[in-house]
């Protein structure tokens, strides 16, 4: 079937708060209103790879639009990866959540002792508009595994191998009337070619 267009927005556009989306439905038609739509926005499947150094690097980074959040939707973001310490101290990594240049979200991890095997993290989080366009809430959790025995892959998910699961919660009074930049870092407390924390993929969609 080839594409058919639904729309009156040029070609590649994407649906706006306000915009509405008409779907022919037998002999009616449904309106979607845009605030309805899941929208994917940042998507980055770059490896970011944060080693020999203690220095703050951004693993994901996206300028939400204005208006955007609005004052009762929320911004939704998944990534993972895998982490080395064949080093033989017990270094920690530090996570930031950046919006808008301020950080929502700080804290430490020590992370697993020596191995040469990586291990698998998982991140995922939720800012969240609370009834207006200057507050936000921030919530969400991280997952550190350990080596595990997995036949392929890392990880072990049979005798339940989680190091670290971790929910985490913070408020925000951040203006989302104009565009805000969304940012994840992480950090070294020592600088090594041993020590790595590496993020494959990462996602932001609007909910």
């Amino acid at each position: 079937m080839a594409d058919t267009k639904i729309s009156a927005l040029a070609d590649g556009s994407p649906l706006r708060p306000g915009d509405l989306l008409v779907v022919a439905r037998g002999s009616g038609n449904n309106r979607i209103d845009g605030d309805d739509i899941t929208a994917l926005h940042g998507r980055d499947a770059t490896t970011v790879d944060v080693t020999n150094s203690t220095s703050e690097t951004t693993v994901f980074s996206y300028a939400v639009p204005a208006n955007e959040l609005g004052t009762a939707r929320k911004l939704r973001c998944e990534m993972g990866g895998d982490y080395l310490n064949n080093n033989g101290v017990a270094p920690t990594v530090r996570l930031r959540i950046k919006y808008g240049g301020t950080t929502i979200f700080d804290d430490t991890v020590a992370v697993s002792s020596t191995s040469a095997t990586r291990r698998p993290w998982y991140l995922t989080f939720s800012l969240c508009a609370n009834g207006a366009a200057g507050a936000q809430s921030l919530f969400g959790f991280m997952l550190l595994g350990s080596a595990g025995g997995a036949t392929a892959g890392i990880g072990d998910i049979d005798t339940d191998e989680v190091e670290t699961m971790a929910p985490f919660f913070n408020t925000a009074a951040i203006d989302s009337t104009v565009s805000q930049t969304l940012e994840v870092t992480a950090t070294w407390s020592t600088a090594a070619t041993t020590l790595s924390f590496r993020r494959f993929h990462a996602g932001l969609e609007r909910l």
